[in-house]
């Protein structure tokens, strides 16, 4: 997997994109909430090379996700049901 060099909010969505050279991709990094909903990615934040955010992915509800420079992953279900853990003040 490619390495991103920029992340972007978008309309809710996470989306990430290099530059090379006179010519950028931006494309997203993965659809966490499947279908037309976005999961509305908040608090972002880095810690050790790694960046974590709240994002809802209509199943686990509001939970941690972590990007780790060339894929997402849900770090824990903290709160399992619809409502999530909602996890807000990351710093």
């Amino acid at each position: 997997m490619k390495k991103i060099s920029t992340l972007l909010l978008l309309g809710g969505s996470l989306l990430g994109g290099n530059s090379f050279g006179q010519q950028s991709c931006v494309e997203l990094l993965m659809d966490i909430a499947d279908g037309p909903t976005p999961s509305v990615p908040t608090e972002i934040v880095e810690f050790m090379g790694d960046l974590y955010f709240a994002a809802n992915d209509k199943i686990d509800g509001s939970e941690l996700w972590k990007y780790d420079g060339t894929t997402v992953s849900q770090v824990a279900d903290i709160r399992p049901g619809l409502f999530g853990s909602n996890p807000v003040g990351l710093t």
